[in-house]
C-alpha cells in the first residue's frame, strides 16, 4: 500500500497485518507458524521483538502510519502472549 493511502476496508486491513498473502495468508504453512514451530523460545521471541522495533522505527516511511503501528502492536501482542505462556502452536500442540 502506498504511503498515505486510507484503508477502508477493514477485514483487508486486518489480513494485510496479521496474515499478509505473500507470506503464506492464514494457512498451516504460514511463515510466522512455521518461525514459531521450529525456533527455540528466546530466538522466537527475539524475532518477534525485532519486528515490532522494524515497524516502529518505519512508521510514515514506507506505509501508512496507522498500518505500521498496528503491525508493530501485532508482533508486540504475540510477544506478551510468549511471554504469558501462550504459544498458538505450541500450546495446541501442533506439528508442521
Amino acid at each position: 500500500m502506498a504511503k498515505g493511502k486510507k484503508i477502508i476496508d477493514k477485514e483487508k486491513d486486518k489480513s494485510v497485518i496479521s496474515h499478509p498473502e505473500r507470506y503464506g495468508g492464514d494457512t498451516t504453512y504460514e511463515c510466522i507458524k512455521v518461525l514459531e514451530a521450529w525456533m527455540p523460545t528466546e530466538q522466537y521471541k527475539g524475532f518477534l521483538r525485532g519486528n515490532a522495533i522494524k515497524y516502529l522505527c518505519r512508521v510514515g516511511k514506507k506505509d501508512e502510519t496507522v498500518q505500521e503501528l498496528k503491525k508493530a502492536k501485532w508482533y508486540l501482542e504475540k510477544l506478551i502472549e510468549c511471554e504469558e505462556g501462550e504459544f498458538s502452536l505450541r500450546k495446541n500442540k501442533k506439528k508442521l
